[in-house]
Parts: C-alpha cells; sequence; structure tokens
C-alpha cells in the first residue's frame, strides 16, 4: 500500500490548476478521491507520477476542465430554477392581490388599499426585475436585450407612478414627482421598447403580422395614456419660474408740491 506524501499533494494541486480546476472545493474533492485510488491501488514502491496520470483520466473524457464546467452549468441551472420558482410565486400573489383588492373595492371594504398596495409593489420590486433576471440569460442579440430591457423598465416605472399617483406618495413635490417618472416610462415605450420590437419582429416572416398587429395596439395604448395625462402642474411650475426670473417693475413716484395758503 502506497503512502501519499507531503510532496505528492502538491504535485496533484499543482496539476489540478494547470489542467483548469479553479475552484477550491473542486480541488479538495478531486484530491481527496484520487489520494484514495493512489493509496489503495499503487504498490509501495510503485512510480506514483505513472500511476497518477493513469488514474486521473478517469475523471474526464477530453480535458479536466470539462468537469468545472459541467458544474457550474450545473448550480446555474439551479439558481435560474430558484429564481424561476421566485418569479412564479411573486407573480401570483401580485396576481392575487390585485384581485383580492379590485374585489374588496368592489363591496367596499376597508383593507382595498393594503392589498392593492401589496400587489403593486410586489409586481414591482420582486416580479418584474426577476423577470428581467431569468429572461437576459437567454437572450442573445443586442435588438432582444433592447427590447428586453426598456420593456421591463419602462412597466417598471409605469407601475411604480401608479403606486405614488394612487397612494398619495409624494418625494420632491407634490403634482410633478410621478408625472415626471410617468412621462420617462412613456418614452422609454416610445421610442426604445416599441421600435426595438416592431424591428425585431417583423425580421422573421412567421411573426411579421403578430408584430405589426401588436406594434399597432402599443402606440394606441401609448397614445391614450399621453392623452390622458395632465401637463398642467409641469405648465405652472414653469410659468412661476417665469415670473420668479423676470425682473421686478420699477417704482414710479409722483412728485407732489405743497403750497401753503
Amino acid at each position: 500500500m502506497y503512502t501519499i506524501t507531503d510532496q505528492n499533494i502538491d504535485y496533484i494541486l499543482n496539476d489540478l490548476k494547470k489542467r483548469g480546476i479553479k475552484i477550491k472545493s473542486l480541488q479538495l474533492s478531486l484530491l481527496d478521491h484520487i489520494c484514495i485510488l493512489i493509496e489503495q491501488n499503487l504498490e509501495e514502491n510503485g512510480e506514483f507520477e505513472q500511476f497518477y496520470t493513469y488514474t486521473i483520466r478517469v475523471f474526464y473524457e477530453h480535458e479536466l476542465g470539462e468537469l468545472e464546467e459541467e458544474i457550474l452549468q450545473s448550480l446555474s441551472y439551479k439558481n435560474k430554477r430558484i429564481m424561476k420558482k421566485a418569479m412564479i410565486i411573486s407573480g401570483a400573489f401580485s396576481a392575487a392581490a390585485f384581485i383580492g383588492g379590485s374585489l374588496a373595492k368592489i363591496i367596499q371594504l376597508r383593507f382595498t388599499d393594503f392589498l392593492l398596495f401589496l400587489g403593486f409593489t410586489s409586481f414591482v420590486l420582486l416580479f418584474l426585475p426577476l423577470m428581467f433576471i431569468v429572461g437576459i440569460k437567454e437572450l442573445k442579440t443586442k435588438k432582444n436585450i433592447i427590447m428586453f430591457a426598456s420593456g421591463t423598465l419602462s412597466g417598471m416605472l409605469y407601475f411604480f407612478c401608479m403606486i405614488v399617483k394612487c397612494f398619495g406618495w409624494h418625494l420632491f413635490h407634490p403634482e410633478t414627482t410621478w408625472l415626471i417618472l410617468w412621462l420617462i416610462g412613456l418614452g422609454i415605450a416610445s421610442f426604445l421598447f416599441i421600435p426595438s420590437y416592431f424591428i425585431a419582429g417583423i425580421q422573421r416572416p412567421e411573426t411579421k403580422l403578430n408584430t405589426i398587429i401588436t406594434s399597432i395596439f402599443l402606440v394606441a395604448f401609448i397614445g391614450v395614456q399621453f392623452r390622458l395625462t395632465n401637463l398642467k402642474p409641469i405648465r405652472q411650475i414653469n410659468q412661476h419660474t417665469y415670473i420668479r426670473n423676470q425682473p421686478l417693475p420699477e417704482k414710479s413716484y409722483q412728485m407732489t408740491t405743497f403750497v401753503s395758503k
């Protein structure tokens, strides 16, 4: 029975690093397996390096680095699976909160706003970010990435503005904070999402018709949203700013002559 020395261990670790194994835990795991195989099968006066070269070939087909790539892919798949579950759960929770809040509003219950608030916040802070993280990894072209990112961002701004408007959150100015974010969201949807969606879909014959119809509906929806937007608070601020920047008129004084009788 062969006894592993410290020099043998250093040799194995250095060779594993040269072969592309960079994960420390994987290096130690392979080291344990290799040492057990060598001690059990190599004779006491056997050739260590020659037997090690024969033993290491058991762990791969072409290169040892393939083992680390498989482990990383497995970990990535597990993380992606967990994110997908979290995305589905948060989406289902948001939908349930929306439905419950709508029904509570119809029958005029007190906790209507609380349910709708939970639905909006979980949709904006959980479902949409998780959907972006899960979906962006599957996209390869820049057009699809721009389309997906701009659509997610405009959706987050849209529903965040709903929270600000419906629940009375005032961050900087009571009338203009949500309005500015609302216009930014509409701008991103109009000038980034819809054009990128149209260009990506029009190039494929099988999706050309559906892309045209969907794009028309999106443009109509954005047009209606912009038509319903009240720009009066921004105009009032601009008017106040203009008046404040104007110079004050000079006062005219009338000279009065007092004549003593």
